[in-house]
């Protein structure tokens, strides 16, 4: 055979070898909504990547974001890392072993906190490296909270830990750990049934609550009991701070407000069905998804109702004059912040993964097989947060070209204008990738998990 043959055999088989993982590279990219189509409704795609999820075994499972990082976990326990303003790919790796129980992953100032099966994990949240990893004594309940010197985790059992981050990093640091694992508690507090929801830290105290009815709010230092108070059925969903007030759901259908240093009563508001998703606070405004009825603004100081639109099943985010929801049809419907009127929806095709961000202003979204995508309205080029405005970038002071005064509107875009129902028919064909779409993001080498980057 000459060598020109053998050299095209040679070139077949790499061919044949690297296009599946090709073809599955260009059908996720395939998946994006054209830019056109976006910029109809006063969008933009800041960025998009691909997570390590190995789709021929796992699917998405979870989209964390805080102000700076945004992470994907997969089923299997590898977590995927972003800058959540750029795109750029940070790190990717397997956090203890796979196939464990896993929870949404939780995030101070440094660290990224990861509950695997019964391991509690602390990782810098730019690198992956590992900070310290510790046996925890049971099973969680929920995802674990953390402020700067505590990780607080809610067990099975109806036991509340609070775990000393300084401490257990020195432990670890010395090859104490696992045998030396009490050291690391700096307290637990029982309750007679599973803790239900993540805790809240609030300055020198922390709120949780337990199955069996009942919030309690401790000291942070020492546990102390400030008080306990009693519900008349289990909550339902993760409670919420809103300054001194926290904001609670119960099974009743009822949504009220109680003081967060006394526990007294203060409005209270009748949602008709249940409400199982975690309240959104957005400002001084609250947004309500009860299960399967309309959503609901309220004002988190009164619990006056604003307004209500039906059918609507997801927060995704919200800019200064609009609230952007995933509806029960996975459509992304545009809503006028201060009146709730539907400007317009979109249909978000294979991105059925959603992240409810109450940080910022951008709509991250996200495919089963790993596919991330960041949108922000056009002309914001800075994200505007809400949690921390204190975290702000400095804005310029010129406004966007093309937006109009006192609107809170995206520029280039006239809500007035838009059409409140599905685009036209070539905005759900399947876009093919455009030169000006490409990526500003890294984007990590293989799709699936390195079996050398398992611990």
């Amino acid at each position: 055979m000459s060598l020109a043959r053998i050299a095209l055999a040679s070139f077949a088989t790499l061919a044949l070898l690297v296009s599946p993982a090709w073809a599955q590279r260009v059908g996720r990219g395939s998946a994006l909504i054209p830019e056109q189509t976006l910029n109809r409704y006063g969008l933009t795609r800041a960025w998009w990547s691909n997570g390590a999820v190995n789709t021929h075994r796992d699917r998405l499972a979870f989209v964390v974001a805080d102000e700076t990082h945004l992470f994907l976990q997969s089923t299997s326990g590898v977590v995927t890392a972003f800058n959540a303003e750029s795109g750029k790919f940070l790190w990717s790796r397997l956090i203890g072993a796979a196939d464990r129980s896993i929870y949404p992953i939780s995030t101070n100032d440094d660290l990224a906190f990861v509950l695997n099966g019964i391991k509690l994990f602390a990782v810098k949240k730019d690198t992956g490296d590992i900070v310290w990893q510790l046996g925890i004594p049971g099973q969680p309940a929920s995802s674990a909270a953390a402020d700067d010197q505590q990780v607080y985790v809610g067990f099975l059992d109806g036991s509340l830990y609070a775990f000393d981050v300084k401490k257990t990093r020195e432990l670890y640091g010395d090859n104490k750990l696992p045998q030396f694992s009490d050291a690391a508690v700096a307290w637990r507090y029982r309750t007679s049934k599973a803790v239900s929801s993540p805790a809240i830290p609030a300055g020198d105290i922390v709120v949780f609550a337990s199955r069996n009815g009942s919030l309690y709010t401790v000291t942070k230092n020492d546990r102390r009991l400030v008080f306990q108070f009693e519900t008349d059925a289990a909550l339902s969903a993760p409670i919420v701070r809103y300054h001194n007030t926290l904001l609670l759901a119960s099974e009743d259908y009822n949504f009220y407000s109680l003081n967060l240093r006394n526990g007294k009563p203060g409005w209270q508001f009748t949602a008709g069905t249940v409400i199982r998703k975690a309240p959104i606070l957005i400002d001084d405004e609250v947004y309500l998804f009860p299960h399967h009825g309309n959503m609901f603004k309220l004002s988190a100081e009164t619990g006056e109702i604003f307004w209500s639109v039906p059918r609507l099943e997801d927060f995704l985010a919200a800019s200064t004059g609009r609230v952007y929801v995933a509806d029960h049809f996975n459509n992304l419907a545009i809503l006028s912040r201060e009146n709730g009127q539907v400007l317009g929806t979109m249909p978000l095709g294979l991105f059925t993964r959603h992240f409810a961000n109450d940080r910022s202003d951008r709509i991250y979204v996200a495919t089963e097989a790993g596919l991330v995508m960041c949108l922000h309205e056009q002309g914001r080029e800075f994200a505007r947060f809400h949690v921390h405005p204190d975290r702000q970038p400095i804005l310029p002071d010129i406004a966007p070209e093309g937006e109009q005064s006192g609107d809170g509107s995206a520029a280039g875009s006239d809500d007035a204008e838009m059409e409140a129902e599905k685009p036209d028919a070539d905005a759900e064909d399947k876009p093919e990738m455009e030169e000006g779409d490409k990526p500003e993001a890294e984007e990590p080498e293989s799709a699936e998990p390195d079996e050398d980057s398992a611990e």
